[in-house]
């Protein structure tokens, strides 16, 4: 028999088929962290966000566990960090079209016949003006760090 059909062999086989399949490099345990971190904060702010429509833990757990998973498979630190700040980005993004679901939704239960005009309101314009304003500095943040820090290609 061969090393490769021990139980241990064939672990080493599957973490190195898994290794190679992705982009996961052994961070340290800072790194690590710092992914959980950032995984948890865009989690707690989508958790917020759907708060209207009773599923916060359902969306703090997935939303989560989805951003630790993306940020620690990034390949490099500064990676993690830019991985983080684009995801809490998008999140802050989505943010007005999640509220006013929310208004539509808390109109429907109410029974209220018409809600639209309370949707498409200028204040709700407001809302997604600033924001789109916010979720646009953050991800500029990101982006100046990725093409500053990122990464060097070398030939």
């Amino acid at each position: 028999m061969s090393d490769d059909s021990t139980p241990a062999g064939i672990t080493a086989r599957l973490r190195s088929h898994i290794h190679s399949r992705t982009a996961i490099t052994d961070h340290g345990y800072s790194t690590m962290l710092l992914a959980i971190f950032l995984g948890l904060l865009v989690g707690a702010y989508c958790s917020w966000t759907v708060a209207d429509f009773s599923v916060r833990w359902p969306a703090f757990g997935i939303v989560g566990l989805i951003g630790i998973i993306r940020c620690y498979t990034q390949p490099t630190r500064m990676a993690v960090v830019t991985t983080g700040l684009y995801q809490l980005s998008a999140a802050i993004a989505i943010t007005p079209l999640v509220l006013a679901g929310g208004g539509l939704y808390g109109a429907y239960t109410q029974g209220v016949a018409n809600p639209w005009p309370t949707v498409l309101s200028e204040a709700i314009l407001l809302v997604v003006i600033v924001f789109g304003v916010i979720a646009t500095l953050i991800a500029g943040v990101a982006s100046f760090l990725d093409h500053r820090y990122g990464p060097v290609e070398t030939k």
